[in-house]
């Protein structure tokens, strides 16, 4: 005799729970006219039969009639050739016996062990064989809806059989699920499982031959849970999804659908929030596996909360430390990081409001800025770190939407980099573009060298409320300005006018005195072009307003017949009445280290920039001749405070 109860439910850790739940109480509707249940065990079969259907994870089978047994302490309830029948495998379980009692609240708990031999049964598959030397469940149902409120499942010295492919043994493994008051009258769900010292070995080949290891792990690990559940419209969001026959039916269903979804959404979220997490320790996979290679740590987690108030907050991570692999690898070994670490979070997002602008179709109209200004609402990187050998980065900042700054944002970022000149030389051939950047980012970074020889780079940039930008504390508006200008800039509305036969070609895109030059009298300023025939341009203008009576001189480097030139040098002279003190050209070199200045045997002061010529257009020149100006003007400044 089989006795069919279909079941499907969403959480792992709940899954074996439920079967054993449901079979208990199934027991009692099967028993004999002197077991007959009560209208309460029959309400209890009901219920929880439809809770099961509703959540989906298959088909609980016996091979006869279970029986049940009076006992002091409650019920003995025997189940002959369990079974649990998913669409992808059979799970058997063979007689097994629960005891259930009544507990407070009009609650059943039911407590047992698991049979010490479980096989697994798949299409075209051998069969897999579970045994457990040790095991024990506790679990508390409410009979009147079906809840599973409280779950503990507990089981040590396994041994999986997977052959002739692998065996498994694992020393303790642990499910666990809860459900409790929460704050405001909702409730708070956990789930969660636990697996130490696990360890994959190969089915022997021939008789005594012994097995070989392949792939161990000390612990495998996983939480997750819902906060601020509105406990009675979930239930009854269950029991509506229980109406329809399978869940293809309820999507096809318009009214069953627009009832789920408004037991879901109105009057808010039927949960305030959720999390989840996941933790690997001390993995290591062997040659035979094709390691050797292993990881210390390994983990990622995701959580949201505030989805039923005004301020929602939502945080990702993932991390790993330890990686090391010496088998063949798909890329090279150098650069894969043995250490990575990304928190990104943001808070203080308007909840209720932002989901009915959303719902509108307004995505990036002024009244979702507005909102989000209201509110105040915050991007983070928490954390952000990467390292390969003896070279890494770390970078941690924030944006806040601000109603008083004049983009509607504010925001700070550190970056640290170990050993940049390292990195560059592990990514190996990159494109003329990256490693010019690169270049450029270097010379604007504050540099520090260890006396182990470890060399750090730092930014630390700021955008404050009154839209200044600030990179190490030096004012870099203007570069930061023409580099978003080049980020958004389009197509032309109009079609680019037929050039002038007669003119001069243009030099292609790149470094060159004509660039400089063309850029220069755009600025208002009158620019002179000499080349001396052997590779070298420069290119002169004489300054205004409060650099009055200074020349501005480029020098380019390795030009070529094409008029593009290899890198180049932007300066400026100053002589001073008095001359300045060494302290205070080192006090400025040590604040502004990518305009450098230098004090000579007779007293004059020169401030230089090195440009890297190969990415170079009419943005990027624009950008760093007016940054260089105006560092210009605030040394010229402090240059006369000095005096």
């Amino acid at each position: 005799m089989r006795t069919p109860i279909r079941t499907r439910r969403p959480f792992a850790a709940a899954l074996l729970a439920g079967a054993i739940a449901a079979a208990a109480i199934t027991s009692t509707a099967g028993a004999s006219a002197a077991d007959t249940p009560s209208g309460a065990l029959q309400q209890g079969v009901a219920a929880l039969s439809d809770w099961l259907r509703a959540s989906g994870a298959g088909e609980l089978t016996m091979s006869g009639s279970p029986t049940a047994t009076a006992r002091a302490d409650g019920e003995l309830v025997r189940l002959p050739g369990l079974a649990w029948r998913t669409p992808g495998s059979v799970i058997g379980f063979g007689d097994v016996e629960i005891v259930r009692t009544d507990v407070a609240g009009g609650l059943w708990r039911l407590t047992g062990a698991l049979p010490a031999r479980m096989t697994v049964d798949a299409p075209g598959q051998p069969t897999t064989v579970v045994s457990a030397l040790r095991s024990a469940f506790d679990l508390v149902i409410d009979p009147r809806t079906g809840a599973v409120s409280r779950s503990a499942v507990e089981a040590g010295d396994i041994s999986v059989a997977m052959e002739p492919v692998a065996r498994l043994s694992i020393a303790k493994a642990a499910v666990a699920s809860d459900l409790r008051p929460g704050g405001g009258g909702r409730m708070e769900l956990t789930s969660s499982y636990r697996i130490d010292d696990l360890i994959v070995t190969s089915a022997p080949a021939a008789q005594g031959v012994p097995a070989e290891e392949l792939f161990r792990v000390k612990s495998i690990a996983s939480e997750a849970s819902l906060g601020g559940v509105d406990w009675p419209r979930l239930v009854e969001l269950q029991a509506l999804l229980a109406t329809a026959p399978d869940q293809a039916a309820a999507a096809a269903d318009p009214a069953l659908a627009r009832r789920a979804e408004a037991l879901a959404t109105v009057p808010d979220a039927v949960a305030d929030g959720a999390a989840f997490r996941f933790d690997l320790q001390d993995a290591r996979l062997s040659a035979a596996a094709g390691g050797p290679g292993g990881i210390g740590r390994l983990g990622f987690r995701f959580g949201f909360s505030g989805l039923s108030g005004d301020a929602v907050s939502a945080t990702v991570g993932y991390w790993h430390d330890g990686l090391a692999f010496a088998g063949a690898l798909p890329v090279d070994g150098n650069v894969v990081p043995d250490s990575v670490a990304l928190e990104v979070s943001v808070e203080k997002l308007p909840g209720r409001d932002l989901f009915r602008l959303l719902e509108s179709g307004d995505r990036a109209g002024p009244d979702l800025l507005a909102l989000l200004q209201r509110t105040g609402a915050t991007a983070r990187i928490d954390r952000a770190r990467v390292a390969v050998g003896d070279t890494g980065a770390e970078l941690t900042g924030s944006v806040a939407a601000s109603p008083t700054a004049p983009d509607g944002a504010v925001g700070q970022f550190a970056l640290t980099v170990v050993n940049l000149d390292r990195i560059v030389a592990a990514l190996g051939g990159l494109a003329g573009d990256e490693l010019a950047a690169l270049q450029l980012a270097a010379a604007l970074g504050q540099r520090t060298q260890g006396v182990d020889g470890k060399v750090t780079h730092h930014w630390g940039f700021v955008r404050d409320g009154d839209g200044r930008s600030l990179l190490n504390g030096n004012d870099v508006s203007a570069l930061f300005a023409q580099g978003l200008a080049s980020l958004e800039a389009g197509p032309p509305d109009a079609p680019a006018p037929t050039a002038d036969p007669t003119a001069p070609p243009a030099a292609a895109g790149g470094l060159s005195a004509a660039l400089i030059a063309e850029r220069l009298e755009e600025l208002g300023l009158g620019a002179s072009v000499a080349d001396d025939g052997a590779g070298t341009q420069t290119v002169t203008a004489a300054l205004k307003d409060a650099l009055d009576g200074q020349t501005l001189t480029v020098e380019l480097y390795d030009c070529g017949p094409d008029g593009l030139c290899g890198s180049g040098m932007m300066y400026l002279g100053v002589e001073p009445e008095r001359q300045v003190p060494l302290a205070a050209v080192n006090d400025w070199n040590s604040a502004a280290r990518w305009v450098r200045a230098y004090r000579e045997q007779n007293g004059a002061l020169w401030l230089e920039l090195d440009i890297a010529g190969e990415v170079l257009g009419a943005g990027q020149v624009d950008a760093l001749i007016g940054h260089f100006l105006a560092a210009a003007e605030r040394f010229v400044t402090e240059l006369a405070e000095a005096q």
